[in-house]
């Protein structure tokens, strides 16, 4: 089996996507399956050609991931079932919901046509099939997987610090983790604090409050660190405050990296919070939520991890070799069901 997997993806632009489908590649091909990644810049008529002919192989499969942060404003890759045999095309859609409503239009070919598609949450897939409700293809949810490696020396140094860890962009409830550090201040705690992410744009509203406040609040920046750097500063670090303003869910890479290397994570919860995150997490609304949270995890007064045993069952559902096998079924099961129908 020969599996393509399709993006735009620039690997200085720090794109979860793209390594979310790195890492998903190299599973797969310790399972014994072919994978190769087809990046470019972007999308165009003649990408369509030169991904149809990779049909003319037996087994093989063009596997979309969509969105990136590179995929400009094209909209050819909603045009991929009109040239790709729908047993052999396959779509994980990371964020469905942002799309605007041209984009969710373009993929109309999809709804009508039939097509093998992945959802990483189940939130993402309900609100697909609300959307595109005469859908009638797969519509599979695979949860997604620790870009972080573990590293060697888990627990070396491991200390009092709080972080906040992704990318450094509006609507991620930075703000949040920077007010929490003001009334940590006011309360005489000098607890060590860092924001540890990756930095586009030094002059967003977000970028730039973080530059004004981090001298005043003595928050320490970590910015477009190596995958073993960052592993190093999350094996470090013993509180994760990630404020997200529609609250954590199964699609925020960020929190599953601080839960797989031992942080205790502090977050909102809402409707989109799975019950395994809402277990294992520690809820807060507001920064004096957050506050009084960390206040106990450091006298003792909390656990580490409220559910330690569901923590430690889910995380095993999410090592990558149970991903790819999820996705190796999935191939499988399609390409059997092609060649029962001739």
């Amino acid at each position: 089996m020969n599996i393509v997997f399709s993006l735009s993806y620039d690997p200085k632009s720090h794109c979860g996507v793209g390594d979310y489908t790195e890492k998903l590649a190299e599973a797969l091909g310790t399972l014994g399956v072919r994978a190769e990644i087809d990046r470019k810049p972007n999308w165009s008529i003649r990408r369509l050609g030169s991904l149809r002919r990779v049909f003319t192989e037996e087994d093989s499969i063009v596997h979309l991931q969509y969105p990136t942060l590179n995929m400009g404003s094209s909209l050819t890759p909603a045009m991929l079932p009109l040239v790709c045999p729908k047993s052999r095309l396959f779509t994980t859609f990371h964020e469905f919901h942002v799309f605007n409503p041209l984009r969710r239009l373009a993929f109309l070919s999809k709804a009508i046509v039939g097509s093998n598609l992945i959802f990483t949450n189940e939130n993402e897939r309900r609100y697909f099939q609300r959307f595109f409700a005469t859908y009638r293809g797969t519509a599979s949810v695979i949860s997604i997987g620790n870009n972080i490696p573990d590293g060697v020396q888990q627990q070396k140094r491991r200390r009092d610090r709080m972080i906040y860890f992704g990318q450094i962009y509006e609507y991620k409830g930075i703000e949040d983790f920077i007010d929490t550090v003001r009334l940590l201040r006011a309360q005489n705690n000098n607890l060590p604090c860092a924001i540890i992410g990756a930095l586009g744009n030094a002059n967003t509203p977000i970028a730039k409050l973080i530059l004004k406040m981090a001298g005043t609040l003595d928050i320490e920046l970590k910015f477009n660190l190596s995958t073993e750097a960052v592993a190093d500063e999350l094996n470090t670090s013993n509180i994760a405050l990630l404020p997200f303003p529609d609250g954590i869910s199964d699609k925020r890479g960020s929190a599953l990296a601080c839960l797989e290397h031992g942080l205790t994570v502090i977050s909102k919860h809402s409707n989109k919070t799975p019950s395994w995150l809402a277990q294992t997490t520690y809820s807060m609304t507001q920064p004096a939520d957050a506050v009084s949270t960390i206040n106990a995890l450091l006298n003792g007064s909390y656990p580490a991890c409220p559910a330690p045993e569901v923590l430690s069952a889910e995380l095993v559902k999410r090592k990558w070799p149970n991903i790819a096998k999820q996705h190796l079924d999935l191939y499988e099961a399609s390409l059997r069901k092609a060649r029962a129908h001739g």
